[in-house]
């Protein structure tokens, strides 16, 4: 028996890119190009990327997704270094990315958005179980 070399199966952003149209991929792209803007501000029609939350509770971006973004996405390296070098904080280039991407992903792809929106809706078979306190 010869040795076969297996890969984890893709999960969050990296499913997602992975099985978007070759002119979804294109369109998020196209987002991190060096003469694009888009990523100055989030996507108009995108939900508020930030809950209610009590004061004192911080929301953050989730790493393997942006990480993810990051390896997957043409250019974003860059366009992710100018951003937060200039007017950008990390937060904000990361929501701009994400409300644009989703948008995106919810034209071409619905689908592929489906179990994500009941996750964060809180669909308990779904969710998965939170850790013991």
């Amino acid at each position: 028996m010869g040795q076969v070399a297996s890969q984890p199966a893709p999960s969050g952003f990296s499913a997602v890119w992975e099985a978007l149209p070759e002119a979804a991929r294109e369109e998020t792209s196209a987002l991190a190009s060096k003469a694009s803007t888009t990523l100055t501000r989030p996507h108009p029609a995108a939900p508020q990327p930030f809950p209610s939350v009590p004061v004192g509770v911080v929301v953050r971006i989730d790493s393997k997704a942006a990480q993810a973004a990051l390896s997957l996405v043409p250019r974003l390296q860059q366009k992710h270094y100018e951003s937060i070098r200039g007017a950008h904080t990390e937060t904000h280039f990361w929501v701009n990315f994400f409300t644009h991407a989703t948008q995106i992903v919810a034209h071409a792809a619905p689908h592929l958005l489906q179990h994500l929106v009941s996750a964060w809706k809180g669909n308990p078979s779904l969710t998965p179980p939170r850790p013991p306190p």
